[in-house]
């Protein structure tokens, strides 16, 4: 328990705000001890906490800060307009929390909200005072919620996206400008001095000199330095050395060193603590701004929702109330709220902010439209098939910002560096002390000492990694490409050989019934093709697509006990008859008889689609698909890149053979099952190819999930997606390469950042060891390293694929 007292004054057993004994209020607890506390408030909180069985918070929390709760009021209003409807019927919300004070308010909140009955999840961040909840509406509700997390002294706060970015920003510039203000009135002071020194100076106006120039930078030293204070001692009680701590150390020892300089009359050093703080917190404001910066595209993707959708002509309706089903209203110049199919009207729509399509693409009745695109020229009516938890836009937001939340590996090493780089440069810190003293005198080794602290703290070596992923995200996402992690980038980068499939990946996936050849006796071509595509209603596959744009108008049969056989085809039943539709494999499998009558036809044919009724073969369907136009290109720049080409397909060899004789791809593999597809690349693995797999379907999924890096192509099924790790969101193949391109100039750019950020420490710690660097300009060159950094991590913006490449 925190309890303690003072002769005159007791803590506050709950918040340890320092109180006259007679002015506390007290509970007494089981052992007959009377607790002092603050106010009601703090009791209540004390009671809470025990009566849930959490008292163990209070042995846990680390770097309070003592002060009574916050009390204020809720307005629940402005919470309801941000909760999300999730797939599984649960609802969600993001909020901001005040009065965290340390690690453990995070660790009791989560435990507080998580016994509420109905919560599903609860998440805080501590960096950023960040919530998320998740909960059953049909259990409890949001005000049960934050009613809980206020009764124990947490203030919710509602948020929008910027908020957290602008507060850490105005924050950064009132501490710098403090700095700023007081380190020029310091200056006055120290060229008085300055001039003193060499001119003479009356005693008494030194001494006075010295101690305006202690008063002024009392302020810059304990306010605008708090932050490196707070960090410092978080670290120590946690035995963790951290930057902050080295320029805690450095500041303090000439700023105590000049207190003392002050009472027996020598030099001070004042203006070197204030610089050096006034320097950092000028390099990471500039840091603060260049993260902003890099995160644009993130936040200009978020800002394109519009916050109603149109009903009528003149009635709106929130966004996020809209559900499934509804009907909306798009005028030219607006943007579409959400995805879902155009049932009355036509017009072009810009998706170029989604896909980097730059072309406006025409929208009639039927043709789908996505959240966040620009309808340019015609009124449509929308039937809203997400909701905005689901859309498109949503998804590619929540997948950038998870992306740039995973380390790459490489960061991984470089954290384990710093860690062991702080306690090493304390070392070198005081055998520069001790070496100093040798020779100078005890004030120029402590500033030798300072020098080395200050010019060591490895900033820049924390910026180098995810700085470059969040920029090399952000714009892959501006262009359609979305990494799902820091490290996929790192992968793609080492990427030796790439294996496409073919159907929908290598072809446009527009495949088409050429012909058919009728083998049961008692149907015609009409029956069987509606058969197939009554059987294909329930598939996501490209094939199955075929037939049903051939019979999109009629009345399908509805089909029973459907079932998707991957890599094979698919079964079902029709009016109480079993069919099969597929590949020859699969109807060998099923035990269908082929006989060599249709011989001519099977040989002639590309891909070969069999439909059968139980063991009776019914008819064989030759289906075509075109070669993208961008494939052959595609495939020639990754060559150029030294990235070698595989096809490997499920589809039979002359259809295989076709495609990889027109792309000029040597290797390629036919009749493939989705297993075959992982062997072969696992083959390639182990012969020291670093293998990235190219697919779109159900299929493919194994082997996307195999490969080093999996990327799904526009357009492909949900699993594919879910099983890639880049997704591609424009239909165009030259994204692949563009993936890979942008990957390899991020990952280069980590190395070029942690390369100088390391190239740094070996060039100026042996200056400052030496005394070469005054601490002034050792602050001067630690931020100078922070913002090389950041200013090459902001040149990838500059990349263009096709220049480059």
């Amino acid at each position: 328990m925190d309890s303690t007292s003072t002769e005159h004054e007791v803590k506050c057993t709950h918040c340890l705000l320092e109180i006259s004994p007679h002015d506390a209020l007290y509970l007494e607890n089981k052992a007959g001890r009377q607790l002092p506390f603050c106010c009601s408030g703090c009791r209540g909180i004390f009671e809470l906490i025990n009566e849930e069985g959490l008292n163990s918070y209070y042995s846990r929390r680390q770097g309070w800060t003592s002060g009574p709760p916050e009390t204020a009021t809720i307005h629940i209003e402005l919470f309801t307009e941000r909760i999300i409807e999730e797939k599984n019927g649960t609802l969600s919300i993001d909020f901001l929390l005040s009065g965290i004070r340390c690690a453990s308010c995070i660790w009791l909140i989560e435990k507080v909200v998580s016994k509420i009955a109905g919560v599903e999840r609860c998440q805080l961040n501590y960096a950023t005072n960040r919530a998320k909840i998740v909960w059953q509406p049909s259990t409890t509700s949001l005000p049960l919620i934050l009613t809980q997390i206020q009764r124990h002294g947490y203030t919710p706060h509602p948020v929008d996206g910027n908020e957290m970015e602008n507060r850490e920003g105005r924050e950064l510039l009132i501490l710098f400008g403090t700095a700023a203000f007081l380190s020029m009135q310091l200056m006055i002071y120290s060229m008085a001095l300055y001039a003193g020194y060499f001119q003479g100076m009356d005693p008494g106006m030194r001494l006075i000199l010295q101690i305006a120039a202690g008063l002024v930078a009392t302020p810059v030293v304990f306010f605008s330095g708090k932050p490196f204070i707070k960090g410092a001692i978080g670290g120590l009680k946690s035995f963790h050395f951290s930057m902050d701590f080295l320029i805690v150390l450095g500041v303090g020892a000439a700023y105590f060193l000049s207190i003392y300089q002050t009472v027996i009359g020598g030099e001070i050093f004042y203006d070197t603590a204030v610089m050096i703080i006034t320097l950092i917190l000028l390099g990471r404001l500039i840091e603060s701004g260049a993260r902003r910066k890099a995160a644009g595209a993130v936040r200009a993707l978020a800002s394109l929702v519009p916050d109603q959708a149109r009903l009528e002509e003149d009635i709106y309706q929130p966004v996020k109330s809209i559900t499934v089903g509804q009907e909306i209203i798009v005028l030219p110049g607006e943007r579409i709220p959400l995805d879902g199919i155009v049932i009355n009207g036509s017009s072009e729509v810009d998706e170029s902010m989604l896909t980097g399509e730059s072309r406006p693409l025409g929208k009639k009745v039927g043709a789908p439209v996505l959240g966040g695109t620009a309808n340019l020229n015609g009124r449509i009516v929308v039937k809203v098939t997400h909701t905005v938890a689901e859309t498109v836009l949503s998804q590619i937001i929540k997948s950038v910002e998870e992306a740039q939340s995973r380390k790459a590996p490489v960061q991984a090493v470089a954290d384990r560096i710093v860690g062991y780089f702080v306690p090493a440069v304390l070392l070198v810190a005081a055998a520069a002390f001790f070496m100093a003293l040798n020779e100078h005198s005890i004030e120029e080794s402590v500033i030798r000492m300072v020098s080395v602290l200050i010019v060591a703290c490895p900033c820049a070596l924390g910026l180098a990694t995810p700085l470059a992923i969040l920029v090399g995200t952000g714009i892959g996402a501006s262009r359609g490409i979305l990494y799902k992690g820091g490290d996929i980038l790192e992968h793609a980068s080492k990427i030796k050989r790439v294996v496409f499939d073919k159907t929908g990946t290598l072809t446009t996936g527009q495949m088409a019934v050429a012909e058919a050849d009728i083998l049961g006796r008692k149907t015609s071509k009409e029956h069987c093709l509606l058969l197939a595509a009554s059987l294909e209603s329930g598939s996501e596959h490209s094939i199955g697509k075929a037939f049903l744009r051939e019979y999109k108008a009629r009345d399908l049969y509805p089909v029973k006990e459907f079932k998707a056989h991957i890599g094979l085809g698919v079964s079902g039943t029709v009016e109480a008859k079993e069919y099969l539709l597929g590949s020859l494999p699969f109807m060998l499998k099923s035990g269908v008889v082929i006989d060599d009558a249709n011989a001519d036809f099977q040989q002639r044919g590309e891909t070969l689609i069999y439909l059968a009724q139980g063991t009776e073969l019914l008819a064989i369907f030759n289906i075509t698909d075109k070669l993208r136009p961008e494939a052959s290109s595609m495939v020639l720049e990754l060559k150029k890149l030294g990235i070698q080409s595989s096809l490997v397909s499920g589809d039979r060899q002359l259809a295989v053979s076709r495609v990889a004789s027109a792309v000029e791809m040597h290797d390629y593999r036919y009749e493939a099952m989705p297993l075959d597809k992982v062997a072969y690349i696992e083959d390639q693995q182990r012969a020291g190819y670093r293998t990235a797999m190219v697919g779109d379907g159900i299929n493919d999924a194994p082997a996307l999930t195999t490969a080093d890096v999996g990327i799904a192509v526009a357009k492909g099924t949900d699993i594919a997606m879910d099983s890639a790790d880049i997704v591609l969101m424009r239909d165009d193949l030259n994204l692949v390469t563009e993936s890979l391109i942008l990957a390899d100039k991020t990952f280069s750019t980590i190395k070029q950042n942690l390369f100088w950020a390391f190239g740094y420490n070996l060039l100026v710690l042996p200056a400052a060891f030496l005394g070469l660097l005054h601490p002034i300009i050792s602050a001067a060159a630690m931020a100078l390293s922070s913002l090389c950094v950041v200013g090459n991590s902001l040149l990838l913006r500059k990349h263009n694929s096709g220049a480059d490449s």
